[in-house]
């Protein structure tokens, strides 16, 4: 379901950029405001900055729980690192490859 637009900016461009626009809404059969209101979503929708940074630091904590040894490493991946078989739809367990950590 389409979001209701109800607020209304008037934005002024310079001339060259706003071609720039018209040509690319052209291209892609969109409008300008189609356009300006995707880049506005995509630099400040969604949460804005402050949920970007929130996902940037998740993605550098990734790897905090992974060893740093190569050979414990190794041994987390074949022992399973702790995972649990996943369980199948009728919940039974799955084949022993398949593992979930959750």
């Amino acid at each position: 379901m389409a979001q209701q637009m109800t607020k209304k900016a008037t934005i002024l461009f310079p001339p060259a950029l706003y071609q720039e626009l018209e040509d690319e809404a052209r291209r892609q059969g969109r409008s300008v405001g189609e356009l300006v209101r995707e880049a506005a979503m995509i630099r400040y929708g969604a949460g804005g900055v402050s949920a970007r940074i929130e996902a940037v630091e998740k993605l550098v904590h990734l790897n905090d729980d992974v060893p740093d040894d190569p050979a414990q490493l190794e041994d987390e991946i074949i022992r399973g690192g702790g995972c649990e078989p996943a369980p199948t739809r009728s919940g039974a367990e799955g084949p022993a490859w398949r593992t979930a950590c959750w």
